[in-house]
């Protein structure tokens, strides 16, 4: 890996609040800079929603 080379990330969860039980889903992007083998930057940004169900 070359420094400075950037390694970006996309990650999808969903998950259940064990408290509330209310169901999410969330949406993580990752950036990570590199600079000698190692990780010298990381930032994020992400989304989570409540998963609504829809009853007919």
């Amino acid at each position: 890996m070359e420094e400075g080379d950037r390694v970006c990330v996309e990650v999808r969860a969903s998950y259940v609040n064990k408290n509330t039980q209310v169901a999410f889903q969330s949406r993580i992007f990752e950036i990570l800079v590199f600079e000698e083998n190692l990780i010298s930057h990381w930032d994020y940004i992400g989304h989570s929603e409540e998963v609504i169900s829809w009853s007919i």
